[in-house]
């Protein structure tokens, strides 16, 4: 069994043969927090609708896939006596989401959510309190749910976000929840080359800027190639997260790809589930153009220090077979 922090209660005791005041400490067991740090084209999205599906956990009750917590100042649920104005947003922010889930989820970016876009709801609900109210209540035990549920979130932005607001980030989740963190890796060549196929149907401005890393290896503020530097992820697990689980996204839709999605359940500490292992999420087609071959060699060129830094992590013998060494 695993234990969260202590709380400690403070008990006066007057009777006629002793009187006193003690303290004592009892174990409380906290809800699980689960946080995916990435890889950006690496198989997220799909974990993200796997969970939604499963029975142990209430990712299906978010309001979208990656709600960027540190992106938005996320608050803590407000009192209605010493915040009763950002009690009262609360509340109506509540009431939106509320209405949102019984609309039936849809999992997109750009539908707007009580008229604001995407990225205002997610700024004014994380702001309010409203997400973190949603993450307390749905990871609370009930009669239907007496083992409560696994809330989370799972966003790419993490891999790149900065230390001090990942930091900052585990703080303020580790005061109501016990975290566990996660991340998926994908071969970097083949990662780019999917992401090059996705950005081609929406952003020319995305296209050239992956064009361009491929000619200086130099990381653009673009996120297809910033959110999947391996070297600053890794180095941000060290010293943050050292006890995530790690997954390698050619495994986990492998052949075995079961055995390595059970490992993982045990991990978050929900029951085994099937995962629909071939479904593709994005449709990406075998036809679509992605890097072309000259832009390949080139980029494999410039993502050697990712190789070696993943090698090193995961092991060469591990990797010789499905990544492009």
């Amino acid at each position: 069994m695993e234990f969260g922090c202590p709380q400690f209660y403070q008990v006066e005791i007057k009777c006629g043969v002793a009187q006193g005041c003690f303290t004592f400490a009892v174990m409380a067991n906290k809800p699980t927090f689960l946080l995916g740090l990435g890889m950006q084209k690496a198989g997220t999205t799909w974990m993200f609708r796997h969970l939604c599906r499963h029975p142990d956990t209430a990712f299906q009750n978010n309001l979208a896939k990656e709600l960027g917590l540190t992106r938005f100042n996320i608050r803590r649920k407000p009192s209605p006596l010493t915040s009763p104005l950002r009690w009262m947003c609360c509340m109506r922010d509540l009431w939106t989401l509320k209405q949102q889930r019984n609309s039936g989820y849809k999992e997109t970016f750009w539908e707007p959510v009580s008229g604001l876009s995407r990225k205002k709801a997610l700024r004014r609900f994380s702001r309010s309190g409203a997400i973190h109210h949603q993450f307390l209540t749905h990871s609370g035990k009930t009669l239907a749910n007496p083992r409560a549920r696994i809330v989370g979130d799972i966003d790419p932005i993490y891999a790149a976000t900065s230390k001090k607001a990942l930091a900052a980030l585990l703080k303020f989740l580790q005061a109501d929840f016990e975290v566990k963190t996660f991340v998926i890796w994908r071969d970097p060549l083949a990662r780019l080359d999917s992401a090059m196929k996705h950005i081609r149907r929406s952003s020319p401005v995305a296209v050239a800027q992956v064009e361009q890393f491929c000619v200086d290896g130099l990381f653009p503020s673009n996120t297809w190639v910033r959110h999947s530097n391996y070297v600053r992820t890794v180095e941000t697990l060290n010293e943050l997260f050292p006890d995530t689980h790690e997954m390698i996204y050619e495994e986990l839709f492998g052949p075995e790809g079961q055995m390595h999605l059970t490992k993982f359940h045990q991990f978050a500490g929900i029951q085994d589930f099937p995962g629909d292992l071939g479904r593709q999420v994005h449709k990406a087609r075998s036809d679509e153009t992605g890097l072309t071959e000259e832009q390949k060699i080139a980029a494999r060129g410039h993502l050697q220090n990712q190789y070696d830094v993943m090698e090193n992590r995961l092991g060469r013998d591990r990797l010789a077979s499905i990544w492009n060494l």
